[in-house]
């Protein structure tokens, strides 16, 4: 599982960094053959004005089928971090459960065998 951590680099230290590659390692680990990639987005909109707005976003692409997007928004980044890699957690685990409880199609046989009149 790759996972790339983008933002402006004043507002990730290394310590935001390894933070959210943890968060999201004990998020995924266990569907690490299922995840592709991961990306998380840092960001303060208002920016130097302060305010309850730093978010994270995340993606992550997972095999076999769409990825799944998260976005959270908080006053201090790493409750932001930890509550988008949870949700992902979470969002990841659905869809894979989904996938594999969704019923499959069976598959027409040909053949001059299977044919009756």
């Amino acid at each position: 599982m790759k996972i790339e951590i983008r933002g402006i680099r004043k507002l990730i230290s290394p310590a935001v960094r390894e933070h959210a590659r943890r968060r999201i390692h004990f998020a995924l680990g266990r569907f690490e053959d299922k995840v592709l990639a991961v990306t998380v987005r840092l960001s303060d909109p208002n920016g130097p004005r302060g305010g309850d707005d730093k978010c994270c976003k995340v993606e992550a692409k997972l095999r076999g089928h769409s990825g799944v997007f998260i976005e959270e928004t908080g006053g201090d980044l790493y409750a932001a971090i930890d509550l988008a890699a949870e949700r992902l957690g979470h969002a990841v685990r659905r869809g894979i459960e989904k996938r594999k409880d969704a019923p499959r199609r069976a598959q027409p046989i040909f053949g001059w065998d299977n044919l009756r009149e």
